[in-house]
């Protein structure tokens, strides 16, 4: 039986918010500037990783339950997935070349560049690689360039199942609207509580462990593209802009950012809202729950975004298979192997 485990608006204002709001702008600077001022960012989507554990690295056995539900791990998925959109528009490759440009002293800047350019590339040691990413990108989201035992081939379609029921749940919504009548939740909690137990199947041992070192990852590109002293050397306005320069000019690769962002964003959110309500996925009785946090969340304003990036492909040749339990681990010498599973 399945279980769960729990893990701004924009408005008018007087005179006086005008400081506060001052400050709200001047993150426009940062990596993850956003015309919305409530708008995810990739900070928030770090947060929502575990904490970094090198414990991992040798523990290749992992207990699993069969058709669960579990906050954490796709709180971690999220992340996951948010990586796998930034590795489209080659952002951990900009920051090594960044980080490498300033600690050459290639390019000038201050002290505050530097420093965070040197840590950047101390902590080298501790990422994971890119050939160890994709792998985790083909063993949890079914993401080609990498190599899986088991790549997730249900991922995408069952994603593309919950992105329309969103859709038909808003559209039920829209005509509803006034008539005093309920919209059932029900089509989005199963099409949801498909695509959690499959995620969760795929996030035991290594996966779970990397998306804390992802986390960590992207803080520090945060840190380092969005400082000041890097956005004047590289004379751009925001990190954005200077992800799709240095893919150009100096990586050579034609990269569309504002789609990559969006989906790394949008694809976040939707999958890290399959956690928080975990518990109503899994229970029978959870439907009207699922309704409710859809009208009172951006749930759907995510969806809709995503679905500008998400390409249907055909259903899953059975739910059997989208919720075999597939465990990658890391061992010893941080490589991927097949982790030893128990099931419960």
């Amino acid at each position: 039986m399945a279980g769960a485990s729990q893990g701004a608006s924009v408005y008018a204002c007087p005179m006086r918010c005008i400081a506060p709001l001052a400050g709200v702008l001047a993150l426009g600077l940062s990596l993850l500037a956003s015309p919305a001022l409530a708008a995810p960012t990739l900070s928030s989507v770090a947060d929502r990783a575990p904490p970094v554990s090198k414990a991992a690295f040798g523990a290749v056995k992992v207990t699993v339950v069969s058709g669960a539900i579990v906050s954490q791990s796709l709180q971690a998925a999220s992340v996951l997935y948010a990586a796998s959109q930034l590795e489209e528009m080659k952002l951990f490759e900009v920051a090594d070349r960044v980080a490498e440009a300033f600690a050459s002293g290639q390019l000038p800047a201050g002290s505050g560049a530097r420093q965070l350019a040197q840590k950047y590339l101390e902590s080298r040691p501790e990422r994971l690689d890119t050939a160890q990413r994709r792998s985790l990108y083909a063993h949890v989201l079914g993401e080609p360039g990498g190599v899986a035992v088991a790549p997730n081939t249900e991922f995408s379609p069952l994603l593309a199942e919950l992105l329309a029921s969103v859709a038909d749940f808003e559209r039920r919504l829209a005509a509803g609207k006034g008539t005093g009548q309920s919209v059932s939740g029900a089509p989005v909690q199963l099409a949801a509580r498909a695509l959690a137990q499959n995620l969760t199947a795929r996030m035991p041992g290594g996966p779970l462990a990397a998306a804390g070192f992802l986390g960590q990852q992207i803080r520090d590109i945060e840190a380092l593209l969005s400082h000041p002293q890097t956005l004047t050397a590289y004379k751009v306005k925001d990190a954005w802009q200077l992800a799709q320069k240095v893919a150009k000019h100096e990586l050579g690769a034609s990269v569309n950012v504002s789609r990559a962002r969006s989906a790394a964003l949008s694809g976040a959110a939707v999958i890290a809202w399959l956690g928080s309500v975990a518990a109503p996925l899994a229970s029978s009785g959870g439907a009207p729950e699922i309704a409710a946090s859809l009208t009172r969340s951006d749930v759907p304003g995510s969806a809709r975004d995503l679905s500008r990036n998400v390409s249907p492909k055909k259903k899953p040749a059975s739910m059997a298979k989208a919720l075999e339990i597939h465990a990658v681990c890391f061992d010893a010498k941080r490589q991927l192997v097949t982790c030893q599973v128990t099931k419960k």
